[in-house]
């Protein structure tokens, strides 16, 4: 649904989305109805430069009258702005921030991890904006718990997996790895929304920035 950058394959469903802020707004309230902003209760109350990646039309977004939000549809950029769910929001690329380096305490990237295929460009534009003291990058991403998936991500450098647990958590450590990121915590958040009951599951992933 959010389309940050080139794609390596995009669902009929996704591209017809994207035309329309109204048609996401209904798509994310179907999908996640009864666990709206579930997965934000994982995390601490973020305090300082706060951005995040892929807001759409904020119809899940943070609450917070410090964040940016970007997102690469302007549409969807335009409803929320209408709607005073984004306090700042940008057309921007998730591979070229807009930002100078050491700008944010925090980043977060909502439910945008598997619609990305250059996973390494995402995370060098995160580490250069980030600060280096205290400074920390919040992913969250949908995962099948149960087997039997069809709907294969693969990016640009070959990696291919099912959106499984294993699958994310081992691409999220070798990412980490080569861009000095260490993984302070998991969490696995399980709601009572309809993709939830169908087996899915929202897992956070906490990572600090290293220098050594």
């Amino acid at each position: 649904m959010i389309a940050l950058g080139k794609k390596i394959r995009e669902s009929i469903f996704s591209r017809i989305i994207d035309k329309s802020g109204l048609l996401y707004d209904l798509t994310v309230h179907a999908v996640h109805f009864g666990a709206r902003n579930e997965r934000y209760k994982l995390i601490p109350r973020l305090s300082g430069r706060i951005l995040e990646i892929g807001c759409g039309t904020g119809k899940s977004s943070i609450n917070s009258n410090e964040a940016i939000h970007i997102d690469i549809n302007p549409k969807f950029l335009k409803r929320g702005l209408r709607k005073n769910r984004l306090t700042i929001p940008i057309c921007a690329s998730a591979y070229h921030l807009p930002f100078k380096e050491k700008t944010f305490d925090s980043i977060l990237v909502p439910d945008t991890f598997h619609h990305l295929v250059f996973h390494h460009k995402l995370f060098r534009e995160c580490r250069r904006t980030l600060k280096d003291n205290n400074a920390l990058l919040y992913i969250f991403d949908p995962v099948k718990l149960k087997k039997g998936t069809n709907r294969l991500q693969s990016t640009a450098d070959g990696i291919t997996w099912d959106f499984t647990l294993k699958g994310l958590c081992n691409r999220i450590f070798k990412l980490s790895k080569a861009h000095k990121f260490r993984i302070q915590n998991s969490k696995i958040a399980k709601c009572k929304s309809i993709i939830h009951l169908s087996g899915w599951c929202d897992i956070l992933f906490t990572l600090i920035p290293y220098n050594k």
